[in-house]
């Protein structure tokens, strides 16, 4: 299976050219990207071009992406139930950074409330795209289940810490990484072994 991520981006124009709907969402995404750090709203709109091209062949990781624009009012009146509609109808389609994505939104504080708007729902997203070896997911799930451990993810604490460990150190994360996972695993046992969260 290509990467297309991997791709130059003189063989994306090649593929668009003969209709390839993740060509389209690629190079929309590396206009995307060279917007966010360059600050170009100019670059920000042809990548929306690109995606809505993308999205309308078929390609549902433009969903990830179009999200966004609704999010942040990007050419777009703003709005979080747009952007999550969008992020939904990625996630039926199993596309993994819209499930990812529906989960961080759900794991974001809510202002009212003061409290995650919905943590269970973050939880079983990412465990979606965790099991699909998504790595961010995993970690996100090591810290965030630790956390939530009070709230009968005792056991997930473990499983994804360990997991996360073990992750990191198969793919050769930088030191920081493997320390950071490394001590919420630390975390998770001393709290199992004090019996501290046995809901």
């Amino acid at each position: 299976m290509v990467d297309y991520t991997m791709l130059p981006i003189g063989e994306l124009f090649k593929r668009a050219q003969q209709g390839d709907a993740m060509a389209y969402c690629a190079i929309g995404a590396c206009r995307y990207n060279h917007a966010k750090s360059k600050g170009g709203m100019t670059e920000l709109y042809k990548a929306l071009l690109w995606f809505k091209r993308a999205y309308k062949n078929g390609n549902k990781t433009a969903l990830y992406y179009l999200g966004f624009y609704h999010y942040y009012g990007w050419f777009h009146p703003k709005s979080n139930a747009h952007a999550v509609e969008l992020w939904q109808e990625g996630t039926r389609c199993n596309d993994l950074w819209c499930t990812l994505q529906l989960g961080n939104y759900y794991s974001t504080i809510d202002k009212k409330t003061g409290r995650p708007r919905n943590i269970y729902r973050a939880i079983a997203l990412w465990e979606k795209t965790a099991y699909r070896g998504d790595t961010i997911a995993t970690q996100k799930l090591a810290y965030t289940c630790k956390d939530y451990m009070h709230l009968g993810y005792k056991w997930q604490s473990l499983y994804w810490s360990i997991t996360a460990l073990k992750d990191a150190i198969h793919n050769k994360e930088d030191a920081d990484t493997q320390t950071y996972l490394r001590n919420i695993l630390m975390d998770v046992l001393k709290q199992l072994s004090y019996g501290t969260n046995d809901n």
